[in-house]
């Protein structure tokens, strides 16, 4: 289970996995865990809002501040599921919503792999009381699900098949595997049922069948870490806005993650030129960064033709874009840019 890029994850990013594979684990091996009126995902989801919400830690250092709003505004009463009001920061309600509620994609050249979310599910379920799941398996099979299922299994085989309908599109890659390995399925025994190609934590926190052994609160020696490169992938366009400054609310669904890396490396290399004082315009600072980029960018061996810098041509195209305006404002924290800067990868 190797994650896709090698560099030491945001110390933020460690923390915030070891907080969360406690929330989780005090949930999962409940004995009160299968409350129907309230599932088991919506009341985690909640208390990681809350989570995030109260530690300034997570508030400070992880999720994104638009520093042009007031301290109220940034907060909002939420109805939970019980019906109660609840005073959450609002950037929480959106992080846990869009990112940790985020489906992840296979990589290729994991081939024929499952994603880390996968491999979650299937430890999970190698927990659950009932013994019947320790020898849970994930195979890719080029063969029908099994038409019939031990009791035990029922539950969880026909949610699978739910979520798989709920998936309505998937990656190039992962039909590409598909075609190529075949399908994937949740085995245990002779028990078989099919999982989505693509699936989130709450899709995990909703199959696994509950509750869990005590002994996932001792934290086994995967757990955190396994959790850890979840929350990796899953924080890194989020982190890249962040890291950035453009508000992941409006440039989410936008932006690349290739194009993001190149939009902080050009946000870094003109605060570097502000910084030393010999450029005062902001606009001059970035236009000179974006030329050098560009330049360094041409003379590598492999580039022998016209090169963009972050999607745009020239100058000109990234700074009448909305992500050109957003990053050229004048209005510069440099304290929030310190503090962003500490926790990049």
């Amino acid at each position: 289970m190797t994650t896709a890029n090698s560099h030491k994850p945001p110390e933020i990013i460690t923390r915030f996995a070891k907080h969360l594979s406690r929330i989780m684990a005090d949930y999962l091996t409940n004995s009160d865990v299968g409350d129907k009126r309230h599932p088991l995902k919506d009341r985690l989801a909640v208390k990681i809002m809350l989570t995030l919400s109260e530690v300034k830690l997570y508030r400070e250092d992880l999720l994104f501040r638009d520093y042009k709003l007031d301290h109220d505004e940034l907060w909002i009463d939420y109805v939970l599921p019980d019906g109660k009001l609840q005073r959450l920061h609002t950037e929480s309600i959106f992080y846990v919503q869009a990112v940790l509620g985020k489906r992840l994609m296979l990589v290729s050249k994991r081939k024929s792999l499952p994603t880390n979310l996968h491999f979650l599910l299937l430890m999970l379920c190698r927990y659950s009381l009932d013994n019947n799941w320790l020898n849970t398996r994930i195979k890719r099979k080029h063969e029908p699900a099994s038409d019939i299922n031990a009791a035990f299994f029922n539950p969880l085989a026909k949610l699978l098949k739910r979520q798989c309908q709920r998936l309505k599109t998937v990656s190039a890659v992962s039909a590409t595997y598909r075609e190529r390995y075949g399908v994937l399925y949740l085995q245990v025994g002779q028990n078989r049922a099919e999982m989505p190609e693509e699936i989130s934590l709450f899709d995990v926190l909703e199959a696994v069948p509950i509750p869990l052994n005590a002994a996932l609160k001792q934290q086994p020696v995967w757990y955190a870490p396994l959790l850890e490169r979840i929350l990796l992938s899953l924080n890194e366009g989020y982190g890249l806005l962040r890291a950035c400054g453009l508000p992941p609310q409006i440039f989410g669904d936008d932006l690349s993650i290739g194009r993001l890396r190149e939009l902080r490396h050009l946000k870094k290399a003109a605060e570097a030129y502000l910084k030393k004082g010999d450029i005062q315009s902001r606009e001059a600072a970035y236009s000179q960064a974006f030329a050098a980029l560009v330049a360094r960018k041409k003379s590598a061996p492999e580039q022998n033709k016209v090169t963009k810098w972050a999607g745009f041509e020239d100058f000109k195209g990234f700074a009448g874009s909305e992500v050109g305006a957003k990053l050229l404002q004048t209005q510069f924290d440099a304290l929030h840019t310190l503090k962003i800067m500490e926790t990049e990868r």
